[in-house]
């Protein structure tokens, strides 16, 4: 079967990552003009120091997504770059999402698939669009990428961001124009969060006082959003670890 032309056997574990390129949008519809698009973009090869650590745990790692914009260069044989080997098919796409241990990965179209019609647990790093964070279900654990105002030299916090209008802001040349660099997560920062997860999946995650408190001050600035959910109920995550090291901008 497709699993095993992967090297990957019926009772093996995989985790999915996937990163968002410009590539796609660029071959499939070449006549318009995507660039307010590449805030969302992210190099895989971020990913790589995660997926070593991973595939050390015993899964393997399917890199998603078609038409990927750049390589994931590893000799690791446990981390299999799913489209650029010639592996992908559609329907292999959705088996994928539904049989996952869980995925990572940004804000692309694909992370609907496993997270939200399968239910599958969600690492969403690199998140740009900060207001439409999803915070839907428990088991979804959620990092975003910062926005460093390049005049003052400093963080946008988390009020600034809402008040200003920039986090429903889908267009690049707008963040660029209003002085605004968008900064992704460090491979560092993806690391500690996936970790997270691991540790929340196999039952041995022990959160402080601090970080429900920390949790709680950062979706507090959402209560009376339009975007935020129909029952008011926060279930999602934001990355323990991220917030303690960020707490300046939820000050």
């Amino acid at each position: 079967n497709d699993l095993s032309k992967m090297g990957i056997n019926v009772d093996d574990e995989y985790v999915l990552v996937l990163n968002r390129g410009q590539k796609y949008l660029n071959e499939c519809i070449p006549d318009m003009d995507f660039s307010y698009h590449e805030h969302r973009n992210v190099s895989i090869k971020d990913f790589i120091p995660i997926a070593e650590k991973l595939t050390s745990l015993g899964y393997y790692i399917i890199r998603v997504g078609h038409k990927v914009s750049d390589y994931m260069e590893t000799d690791n044989p446990k981390i299999i770059d799913y489209d650029n080997c010639g592996f992908r098919t559609e329907l292999l796409d959705i088996y994928l999402a539904a049989t996952c241990r869980y995925i990572i990965g940004t804000d692309s179209g694909y992370m609907a698939v496993p997270g939200f019609i399968f239910r599958r647990p969600m690492v969403f790093v690199d998140f740009s669009n900060f207001d439409y964070m999803p915070p839907f279900l428990s088991s979804w654990l959620i990092i975003f990428k910062k926005y460093w105002i390049v005049n003052n030299k400093r963080f946008m916090t988390v009020s600034e961001i809402l008040e200003s209008g920039l986090g429903r802001c889908q267009n690049s040349h707008v963040f660029k124009n209003s002085g605004i660099k968008v900064v992704n997560n460090t491979a560092e920062e993806i690391v500690e969060v996936v970790s997270e997860m691991e540790e929340k999946l196999n039952g041995t995650w022990q959160g402080t006082n601090e970080d429900e408190d920390l949790q709680k001050k950062f979706w507090s600035y959402f209560q009376s959003s339009d975007l935020h959910n129909s029952d008011g109920k926060i279930r999602g995550r934001i990355g323990a670890n991220f917030l303690k090291q960020n707490r300046e901008l939820i000050a």
